[in-house]
């Protein structure tokens, strides 16, 4: 059985991508930040140079843990609106309600999704306020038969 990894590219690659990124400033901040204290504290040997540097890095991954969930709210909130949106619209268009649309923003990652939806409630919609058939009159028509007229020939005059 063959697995796709990527099912939605463009939502996984802008993920993982801004993912790694952000991880990689994190790294080359970190690092940086680490040569600084080391060069600022070479003098201090023993337990108070080992304390004051594992706790340096201690405030340095708490910093980077507090970026990472601040953007990863942040990305996931691009992607859980638009699902909740999606999510309200089909419990309308379960209920025949088909005027409903999903609203998304600009920067959604869901906006294909919810464009698509509108479509179908859309065609819903119309198909619903289309008669399938036409509505029939209730005139009655009468039909007479008409009744041959009996010709008067000569030998009845």
């Amino acid at each position: 059985m063959r697995r796709l990894f990527y099912i939605h590219p463009k939502i996984q690659f802008a993920f993982t991508g801004f993912m790694s990124g952000l991880f990689a400033v994190e790294l080359i901040v970190f690092g940086f930040l680490i040569v600084l204290i080391e060069k600022q504290l070479p003098s201090l040997a023993g337990d108070y140079g080992i304390y004051l540097r594992f706790g340096s890095m201690f405030v340095l991954i708490l910093i980077a843990t507090v970026i990472n969930l601040f953007f990863g709210a942040r990305l996931s909130h691009r992607v859980a609106g638009p699902l909740v949106q999606i999510q309200r619209t089909l419990e309308r268009a379960q209920r025949s309600d088909y005027s409903a649309r999903v609203q998304t923003r600009s920067d959604d990652l869901l906006q294909e999704v919810g464009a698509g939806l509108n479509v179908l409630l859309q065609r819903l919609e119309i198909q619903q306020n289309t008669p399938i058939n036409p509505p029939k009159t209730n005139r009655v028509v009468k039909v007479v038969a008409k009744r041959p007229r009996k010709s008067k020939t000569k030998s009845q005059n």
